[in-house]
Parts: structure tokens; sequence; C-alpha cells
């Protein structure tokens, strides 16, 4: 039986995987850290299956010069064989051939993540954005520059809400 603490561990490595395997166009890497049946969705903008997800990446990432995917600390909450996390990001995205060369994207990813027979892996992946700076037509103007308007998405994780 594994401690909790190794739990939280597979876990992060997981999500610093996903980061890793984008910014390296590694589509065997990024589908390696989805469950089968895992779906992604990324704001409004795209909802679909983890499969679908990993062959629109492994295209889409072929038109930057380099991507840089950094994340904060998660926050992991974990119950038996399911887990959920939530981890603040910034993704960079540079093309030579635009002007100017960069989107800077800033937001966070919930993650709902499950134990298989393989470790944890992430059977549903939302990304929510809260800003954009630089040049949005270097990601198809589908995320745009500025604040994101507040939901009721940007509330915290319920498990921080739990007395300790």
């Amino acid at each position: 039986m594994r401690s909790y603490a190794e739990d939280i561990v597979e876990i992060q490595q997981v999500l610093v995987r996903y980061t890793l395997a984008l910014d390296t166009g590694r589509a065997d890497l990024i589908a390696d850290c989805f469950a089968e049946g895992g779906q992604v969705q990324l704001s409004d903008v795209y909802v679909m299956s983890a499969a679908d997800f990993v062959n629109i990446a492994a295209e889409g990432l072929k038109r930057f010069g380099a991507t840089q995917h950094i994340l904060g600390l998660p926050s992991i909450h974990i119950q038996g064989d399911k887990a959920t996390s939530r981890c603040y990001y910034m993704a960079q995205h540079v093309r030579a051939d635009m002007n100017p060369p960069t989107f800077m994207l800033g937001g966070w990813y919930d993650d709902d993540l499950i134990r298989t027979e393989n470790g944890w892996r992430i059977i549903k992946r939302r990304g929510v954005p809260l800003w954009g700076d630089g040049n949005a037509e270097i990601l198809d103007n589908q995320f745009a520059s500025g604040a994101a308007p507040k939901g009721p998405e940007h509330a915290a994780p319920f498990w921080l809400e739990t007395k300790r």
C-alpha cells in the first residue's frame, strides 16, 4: 500500500510530465498522462476526449518555435483511488514568423485523477485561463489579451473549504 506522500509525489509527476510532453512535442507522453476515456476541456474553446486532444496537440505544437509551460505547486485532495488537483500555470507560446512573436497565457488546471494499474492518471483536465498577454493571433485569437471575466469556476477548490 502506497503512502499518502507517495501518492502526492506521483500525482505531481503526472502533472509535470504533461507540461514536459507539451514543450517537447511528445504526443506519446501526453497520452501517457491520461486514463482511458479521459477528457480535456480548455476554457470553453475545446472540450474533447484526451485521445483527440493528443492528436490535435501533436499537430498544433509543430507551428510554434517554442512553448514553455510552467506550473505552480499543486493543491491535491486524495480520496481512496480518486484525486482532485488545482495547479496554476503560465504558458508562453513563441512563433518567430509573427510580430510580435509571443503570447503568454496564465490560469490553472483543475484535474480529476484516478489510480490505475499503471499509477495515477488524469481522467478529466479543465484549463481555466485567467489572463493573456501579447499577440493573440499566435493562438488563433482563441484567448484574448487581458483578464478573463470571473465566474463560478473561480471559487476555491472544495477541499480547501473543509475544516481540518
